[in-house]
C-alpha cells in the first residue's frame, strides 16, 4: 500500500481517468481490479473511493 501512496501524485498526471480530448471517462469493472481484495480489506468501497485509493490502484496497474 505504501507504493500506492508514494506514487499517487506523480501518476495522476501521467494517466488521467478522463480523456479530455473527447470528454469521456475510463471505466473499469471492480472485478477487473487485481488488487481489489487487498483494497477492500482496508476499508469500505465508499471510503476507498473517497480517499482516491481505487483510482490510484488502477493507475499503478495500468503502469505495469
Amino acid at each position: 500500500m505504501s507504493k500506492i501512496k508514494d506514487h499517487h501524485l506523480s501518476l495522476a498526471e501521467k494517466q488521467p481517468a478522463r480523456i479530455t480530448e473527447f470528454g469521456t471517462s475510463l471505466l473499469t469493472q471492480l472485478e477487473d481490479i487485481k488488487q481489489l481484495p487487498k483494497l477492500v480489506a482496508g476499508g469500505s468501497l465508499g471510503q476507498l473511493s473517497t480517499e482516491g485509493k481505487i483510482e490510484t490502484t488502477l493507475r499503478l496497474e495500468r503502469e505495469v
